[in-house]
């Protein structure tokens, strides 16, 4: 077996609770069997190199699809740019429902009102969805 010291660390702070029979003369060791220092050597070489590999970007590589919405603003939250979409089926992405969606333009997001209804672009990138090219349908008289 070998012996893993740390010089002081724990006798200069009176540890010696810790493992007392260790103590020596102002050092500590702490012994530990041969094939526990290997898992743990692996274990430490694992996580320093997962921690280090570049983050998967699916999000950003992913194609970018779009689909047609026809809805009415149920809700705006100006300080997520949210709005909250009571929109007919979007053929080939999914059912009539209620629901929040980002609109990335601020400009954009500006010039809705609760209650209009319109005609917009939904694209979809991997998990990331979001709302644009929103067009409001003209108020008949």
């Amino acid at each position: 077996m070998r012996s893993l010291r740390f010089y002081r660390v724990f006798a200069e702070c009176g540890d010696k609770q810790f493992a007392p029979e260790h103590g020596r003369g102002g050092e500590f060791s702490l012994t530990m069997p041969a094939p526990n220092r290997f898992a743990v050597a692996t274990l430490a070489l694992g996580l320093a190199l997962g921690s280090c590999s570049a983050p998967k970007s699916e999000t950003s590589k992913a194609e970018i699809k779009t689909y047609s919405m026809h809805g009415q603003i149920a809700g705006l939250d100006p300080g997520q740019h949210v709005a909250t979409i009571k929109h007919d089926e979007i053929a080939g992405f999914m059912g009539a429902m209620t629901m929040g969606y980002s609109v990335r333009d601020p400009a954009e997001f500006g010039k809705l009102t609760v209650g209009e209804t319109f005609n917009a672009t939904v694209y979809v990138q991997g998990d990331d969805l979001w709302v644009g090219n929103i067009r409001k349908e003209a108020v008949k008289p």
